[in-house]
């Protein structure tokens, strides 16, 4: 397109605010601060749900490696009773004890104590392995101790008729079997030293015409379970307990816990987590977050269930225990919150310089764009308002964009009868030749100054006038 004036120049008019102003530090402020609010508040909540679900799984990691932990120490426990379960039955359904209580002799005896004791070495699991007859009184009894079993001499027998194990095992009936509590052995009424932990194993023995005539009995040696026990709780997060069903410790964490029940004192897990052991007590099995920890628990009952048991009796059931301190996961949760809130430290930071860089750029556009719009006017009013005629068309055809009112004044249009007309429509040119030579120059030279030509107004008449324009895209 061309800008044709009637003049070589149009006036320059300055208006107030024309000169780029400098930034005012409020201004950068405000701007970076429109970024810099929001993209906190969003990194804040990524930072923190990270965090939550960062917590949540794990946490269900560590629950679910606690509850795999007590299972596992449940089934271990469990293996081994099976074991000395089916080792009782072997035993009492032995041909060498059949002998015995049909014929009761020194041979017999003998031939007894030799399976017995070829059982205890072959086993390796048993303390002692001892027949009493109904009097409670040793018949035969092989001892284990450091590797070897050796059968007890018959002067060196004792009565066992006051323990609870052989009246309670005298008491059941033929096939059941009666497990004791673990508990420390005792020998002639004092606990031995070192601790010997030992689980009683019996059941009764029948004659051929099913007249009771005593006890088989595995002394088993706890401290096995309890290695195995101890084996299969190592990767504890806390402290494993095995507990029995009136709450004392028989495996702790603290040895001076232990026992408690042998030594008639009132250390049970009650007293060190009364609210915790309630929970525990009063399911079978479960996971749960107190003021104490997080606790896993299952049951596990080693009395297998005898004909004449009563409804009301009360189970030796045992309790496997995980405990973690609130301390250990909070602070396993504190040690990634370090890290994390350096990360979201540096996040800030770069957010901060990022927000201040954008800032500046939108202050540079939103400045940019008021001088756009302050240029657009001067223009605007320069155009409309020149004293000289000026028109904007196209070289091509003539087709007229836009004329001032000077324009419209000297040539007699209206603003409607011009806009959208070629020069040709509109018969302004009385030499068409004149305009053909000024657009040549024109697009020779991109401009021209002082070109002389004449116009013809609306209503006739013909004007001579100084052209100048050039090329605008």
């Amino acid at each position: 397109m061309a800008q044709i004036d009637t003049t070589s120049s149009v006036p320059d008019h300055k208006a107030e605010g024309a000169e780029k102003r400098p930034y005012a530090l409020w201004d950068i402020s405000i701007e970076t601060l429109k970024i810099f609010v929001p993209l906190t508040i969003l990194l804040t909540s990524g930072i923190m749900g990270f965090l939550y679900f960062d917590r949540e799984i794990k946490l269900s990691a560590l629950e679910t490696s606690e509850n795999s932990l007590v299972e596992l120490g449940r089934s271990n426990v469990n293996r081994d009773f099976e074991v000395f379960i089916s080792d009782v039955s072997i035993l009492a359904k032995s041909e060498s004890l059949e002998r015995l209580i049909n014929e009761d002799t020194y041979g017999a005896r003998t031939t007894l104590a030799n399976k017995f004791l070829i059982f205890a070495e072959d086993r390796r699991n048993y303390d002692q392995i001892r027949y009493l007859d109904k009097s409670g009184m040793e018949i035969v009894r092989v001892n284990y101790a450091n590797g070897k079993a050796a059968i007890v001499r018959q002067d060196e027998l004792q009565d066992k008729s006051g323990r609870y194990y052989f009246s309670e095992t005298f008491a059941l009936a033929r096939g059941e079997v009666f497990i004791s509590p673990l508990d420390l052995n005792i020998e002639r009424g004092q606990i031995e030293i070192p601790f010997k932990p030992i689980i009683r194993v019996g059941t009764p023995i029948y004659d051929l015409i099913g007249r009771k005539q005593g006890i088989v009995v595995l002394s088993y040696l706890g401290e096995r379970l309890i290695g195995r026990f101890d084996e299969a709780m190592s990767a504890t997060s806390g402290h494993a307990y095995l507990i029995n069903n009136e709450g004392y410790i028989t495996r702790g964490q603290n040895p001076d816990e232990e026992w408690g029940f042998m030594f008639d004192n009132d250390f049970v897990f009650d007293r060190k987590y009364p609210n915790s052991w309630s929970i525990i007590t009063g399911s079978e099995s479960g996971r749960f977050y107190d003021k104490n920890g997080f606790f896993t628990f299952s049951t596990f009952h080693p009395n297998p269930k005898n004909r004449n048991q009563g409804a009301d009796e009360p189970t030796r059931s045992w309790k496997i225990v995980t405990h973690i301190p609130t301390e250990n996961y909070a602070f396993a949760s504190l040690k990634r919150l370090k890290p994390t809130l350096a990360f979201f430290g540096v996040l800030l930071f770069f957010s901060g310089l990022g927000s201040y860089g954008l800032g500046i750029s939108r202050l540079n556009k939103r400045l940019a764009g008021e001088a756009l719009r302050r240029s657009e006017q001067w223009f605007s009013k320069a155009f409309h308002f020149s004293p000289n005629m000026i028109v904007i068309a196209d070289i091509s055809d003539g087709r007229i964009h836009d004329v001032n009112e000077t324009w419209l004044s000297i040539l007699g249009y209206e603003r409607g009868e011009v806009i959208g007309k070629t020069v040709f429509e509109l018969g302004l040119w009385s030499e068409p030749r004149q305009r053909l030579k000024l657009v040549k120059k024109i697009m020779r030279e991109g401009n021209v100054r002082d070109f002389v030509g004449e116009l013809i107004t609306k209503d006739g008449g013909t004007l001579s006038f100084l052209f100048s324009g050039e090329t605008i895209e």
